[in-house]
Parts: C-alpha cells; sequence; structure tokens
C-alpha cells in the first residue's frame, strides 16, 4: 500500500498539465489527480455512462477534481454539480468545464464532500480516497478510511442512486451495495459499486 501510495504522491506531482480523457481536453494543475491512467476514474466513468443512459438526473460528482466524471455528465445531458474540497482542483474544473462548452450544465462548489448541499440528487458519482495512509485527501483515507465512509454517506443521503469506486487493498467497503463493475489496478483489485 505504501508503493501505491507513493507513487500516487508522485503522480498529483508529475503529470502533463493538459490531457485528453474520454473525449474531453482536461487542465490539471499539479496537486489535483489527473483521470487519466486512474483505474478508478475510467472505470466510474464507463459505469457513470451506462447509469445515466436513458435517465433524465441531476447529477452530483462529490470530490470531483478536475470535473472529469461531471463533465461526462453535462456532456450527456445531465445538469451536473461536482463538489472540491481543493479551490485549485475546482478551478480547474470550472475552467474544464468551459473548455469542453458545459458549462450551462454544471456547477462547481468548493466544499467538503457534500456538507454544502441538500440533496435531491438522481445520480451521485463518488472516487472516494480509498487507501489506508495519511496524507492527501486525493488518495488518502487515513486509519480505517473514516474519510471516505463519511463521503459515502453524505452520497447516500444526497441521490437516489449512488455509483462510486472501492480498492481491494482498503478492506470491505464502508456502506456495501452491488458490486457492478471491477478491474485490476497496479497493485490492486478496483470495485464499482452501486447503492
Amino acid at each position: 500500500m505504501k508503493i501505491t501510495a507513493l507513487l500516487l504522491k508522485l503522480y498529483l506531482r508529475v503529470h502533463p498539465a493538459e490531457m485528453s480523457f474520454r473525449g474531453l481536453m482536461l487542465h490539471v494543475p499539479s496537486g489535483c489527480l489527473p483521470p487519466r491512467l486512474t483505474v478508478s476514474t475510467s472505470l466510474l466513468a464507463e459505469v457513470l455512462s451506462e447509469e445515466l443512459a436513458g435517465r433524465e438526473v441531476a447529477v452530483l460528482d462529490i470530490g470531483c477534481g478536475v470535473g472529469a466524471l461531471a463533465l461526462l455528465a453535462a456532456r450527456l445531458g445531465h445538469y451536473a454539480v461536482g463538489t472540491e474540497i481543493k479551490p485549485r482542483c475546482a478551478a480547474a474544473a470550472r475552467v474544464n468545464a468551459r473548455r469542453n462548452g458545459v458549462d450551462a450544465y454544471i456547477d462547481v462548489v468548493v466544499c467538503d464532500g457534500a456538507s454544502c448541499l441538500r440533496g435531491g440528487f438522481g445520480a451521485a458519482v463518488v472516487n472516494p480516497p480509498f487507501l489506508l495512509v495519511e496524507g492527501d485527501p486525493s488518495y488518502a483515507c487515513g486509519r480505517g478510511c473514516g474519510v471516505a465512509a463519511k463521503i459515502l454517506l453524505e452520497a447516500v443521503d444526497a441521490a437516489d442512486t449512488v455509483i462510486y469506486a472501492w480498492s481491494s487493498l482498503s478492506g470491505p467497503s464502508p456502506i456495501g451495495g452491488v458490486e457492478v463493475a471491477s478491474r485490476r489496478g497496479l497493485f490492486d483489485r478496483v470495485y464499482v459499486y452501486r447503492v
């Protein structure tokens, strides 16, 4: 787990500032988790696209980072709200919404989890920090993953359906759900659950 945390820490600092992800052009400042080459984000994007097909719902992306998943939902015609604890990443998400022509469909709020929202969303997507280490909230959930459990419980309160990623390195998911997809990562298996 320490090797995975070190690699993620390095990836947060050393990655291209501009990248494409599922047809979106993204600005990714240093310190923001890049969606490309991130198994959990790629897997969530696939499941989210399937989940939203044929539905008209408002989508909440908790911990949206630079906005990749919220932007995908907006590109599919859904109103999306992204929350992000890091102001720099939230600012990049707003820039990315404009760059990709979906800024009319998305709002980004600097907020811890969903604590600033009241709910009413049809779907929430969450790529929580799930490594059992201390450090950057982009990937570290601390001992017992209390941070991730808090975020996931807020998602359940805010939306009818929650889709989230979880790593085999983190032990059992704090809220359970139905496993809808999984993929092998570099040192783990990443699962996507629906609640």
